[in-house]
C-alpha cells in the first residue's frame, strides 16, 4: 500500500531534445541533446501506470512534439486503456493558425485531454510569443482546458499580463477554460540567487506558509536517458538521489524504493524551505533566507550542501513526529513510519 493517497502521475520525456536552449533549463534540454526513450518502453510504463491506477500520463520534455508520430501513438494507447493524457509543449509548431489547427486536431483525435504551454523571456528567445498565442487560440477553439506557464523573475519582458493582452486582442483573455500562471525561473546552482518580486523568496518569518512538495512521491518521471525520477522536479537530472530506477525497473519498484526514503518523505510533507529553515537554526552558517523563489532550487540545496547533510545526519529524528502527523492526515496510520523506514533513513542520511 502506498503512503501517498492521491493518484499518481506518470511523466514521460520521450526525448531530452528541445527547440529551445533556455539558460538554466531544468531538464538540461537543447537542440543538441539527442537522448530519447524507445516508444515500446513508453507504452510499457503507460500500461503499468494504468494497472497501478495512476491518474494521468504527462508527455513532456525536452519537447515531446519533436517525436510527433510516437507522441500520437503514446496518446492513442493511453486513451485506449482509459488513462487521461496531458501534453506540455513550448508551442514552437504553431507557426500559423492553420498549422496549429492541424496539430491540435491530430492531438484531439488521438484522445489528448489537457494542454499546457510554457513561455517567458527564456522561451521567447527561441519560440516567438505569437506562436504560443496561436496555439492558445486554437486550443480554446477546440474546447481544451488550457494552462499557460509564464516564467517569473524581477526583470522581464514577457509577463502574465503580456500573454493576457495578446489573447485579449483575439477575444480570448476571459475564456473560462484558460488559466495563466507565473512560476519563478530558477538557477540550477543552489548558491546563485535570482531576483524576484518582493515576497517570492521566503524568510524565517514567512516560511511557515510554505507547504511540502506535492510532486515528489506523486509524479514518477521516465526521463530522456531512461532513468526514472521520483518527482517532476527541476534539476532532477543532476541529482542521483532523486533517480530511483531505469527502463528495466517497474513503477511499483520505484514507488516502494522511494517511499522507504525518509528524506523524500520529509521533502513532501515538510517541504524544502522549512527543512532549510530548521537546518539553519541548527547551524547558523546555513544561510537561506531570501534566496529561493522556487522550492526545487531549495531542494537542490538540501541534497548538495554538506552542511545541511550534517544537520540531517545528526538531528533528522527530530522531524519524525511532524512527519508521522502529516502521514496521519494523509489518511494513513501513524505507524506508517516504521522501524524499516527509520533503518532505511539511517543508511540514506549517512550516505549524503
Amino acid at each position: 500500500m502506498s503512503l501517498i493517497k492521491h493518484k499518481k502521475s506518470l511523466s514521460l520525456m520521450l526525448t531530452y531534445q528541445c527547440t529551445a536552449e533556455c539558460t538554466d533549463c531544468g531538464t538540461g534540454s537543447s537542440p543538441r541533446v539527442k537522448e530519447q526513450i524507445p516508444l515500446e518502453d513508453a507504452i510499457k510504463f503507460i500500461n503499468e501506470a494504468r494497472e497501478r491506477d495512476f491518474g494521468v500520463v504527462v508527455f513532456t520534455g525536452g519537447e515531446a512534439t519533436l517525436r510527433w508520430k510516437d507522441l500520437l501513438r503514446g496518446i492513442s494507447h493511453a486513451t485506449s486503456i482509459g488513462l487521461p493524457s496531458r501534453l506540455v509543449t513550448n508551442a514552437h509548431w504553431a507557426t500559423s493558425l492553420d498549422v496549429a489547427r492541424g496539430r491540435i486536431a491530430a492531438l484531439q483525435r488521438a484522445g489528448l485531454k489537457e494542454l499546457n504551454y510554457s513561455t517567458g523571456d527564456e522561451h521567447a528567445r527561441f519560440i516567438p510569443i505569437e506562436r504560443v498565442i496561436n496555439a492558445s487560440q486554437v486550443a480554446l477553439e477546440f474546447g481544451y482546458r488550457l494552462s499557460i506557464m509564464v516564467e517569473s523573475r524581477q526583470t522581464r519582458t514577457v509577463t502574465r499580463d503580456t500573454v493576457m493582452s495578446l489573447l485579449a486582442e483575439r477575444g480570448m483573455a476571459d475564456h473560462p477554460m484558460l488559466s495563466i500562471v507565473e512560476s519563478p525561473w530558477m538557477p540550477l546552482d543552489p548558491h546563485r540567487v535570482e531576483s524576484y518580486r518582493e515576497g517570492t523568496s521566503p524568510d524565517a518569518d514567512h516560511v511557515h506558509l510554505r507547504k511540502g512538495c506535492d510532486s515528489v512521491l506523486s509524479t514518477y518521471t521516465v526521463q530522456g536517458d531512461g532513468r526514472i525520477g521520483a518527482c517532476c522536479g527541476l534539476g532532477m537530472r543532476y541529482l542521483s538521489e532523486l533517480n530511483v530506477g531505469d527502463l528495466g525497473t517497474t513503477l511499483q519498484a520505484c514507488i516502494e524504493k522511494s517511499e522507504k526514503d525518509i528524506l523524500k518523505l520529509l521533502v513532501r510533507f515538510i517541504g524544502p524551505m522549512r527543512i532549510l529553515d530548521w537546518a539553519g537554526r541548527k547551524n547558523p552558517q546555513i544561510q537561506w533566507e531570501g534566496m529561493y523563489g522556487h522550492h526545487c532550487q531549495a531542494c537542490i540545496r538540501i541534497y548538495r550542501d554538506p552542511a545541511v547533510a550534517e544537520v540531517l545526519k545528526a538531528h533528522y529524528t527530530e522531524l519524525l513526529p511532524e512527519l508521522k502527523d502529516a502521514l496521519y492526515l494523509e489518511n494513513r496510520y501513524v505507524e506508517a513510519v516504521t522501524t524499516q523506514h527509520v533503518a532505511a533513513a539511517q543508511k540514506i542520511v549517512h550516505e549524503m
